[in-house]
């Protein structure tokens, strides 16, 4: 199938030529009034600079960061590649989400957000509670209270069964929350 993605280098939504390597977002929406793909504003959507015009939330901008800055070019965020008052094609996506998760080169799993409006951790200067570590004969020391899927396990990301199966589907995880970050594959 072709997918509408995001290109981060235009800033726009784009049908994306056959084969095009991408990075999925998987995060919470939560109940916040954010930028949304509709039949009213998708052409605009489509212009170059457009995402500069009608700024995306904050999640999705520093994802687009994020994909930029690893050398990608597109992106895939249900809120904007789908039409979301287009009965017909959210339908038709949504049951194609095992093929959108599955192909995607990444997924980026904002696992601490609680809404859309929340920073993806890391991205952004201080948008990462401090690690404590020590210094030891040369060596730095990090403490870890946990193990890597506790706080996974404990966020409202892991209480939807949405955002699970968009982690499970995918092959490839860049896990990030507020205190670390992890790949998974």
């Amino acid at each position: 199938i072709r997918l509408k993605l995001i290109d981060v280098f235009e800033r726009r939504i784009t049908l994306a030529p056959a084969g095009s390597r991408y990075v999925a977002l998987s995060y919470v929406w939560g109940q916040c009034h954010v930028l949304r793909s509709t039949q009213s504003n998708r052409e605009q959507l489509q212009q170059t600079g457009a995402l500069d015009q009608l700024p995306p939330a904050a999640i999705v901008q520093d994802a687009m960061q994020l994909v930029k800055s690893i050398g990608e070019r597109y992106l895939w965020v249900d809120s904007l590649c789908i039409c979301q008052n287009d009965i017909r094609e959210k339908s038709y996506y949504i049951t194609r989400m095992d093929f959108i998760y599955s192909q995607a080169l990444l997924t980026i799993v904002a696992a601490s957000s609680t809404n859309a409006m929340d920073p993806l951790p890391g991205v952004q200067p201080n948008s990462r509670f401090p690690q404590r570590s020590e210094k030891i004969e040369g060596v730095r020391l990090v403490r870890r209270s946990t193990g890597l899927s506790d706080p996974l396990l404990a966020s409202v990301y892991s209480s939807r069964a949405w955002t699970y199966q968009e982690l499970i589907l995918s092959k490839r995880c860049l896990v990030l929350m507020n205190q670390e970050a992890f790949l998974t594959c």
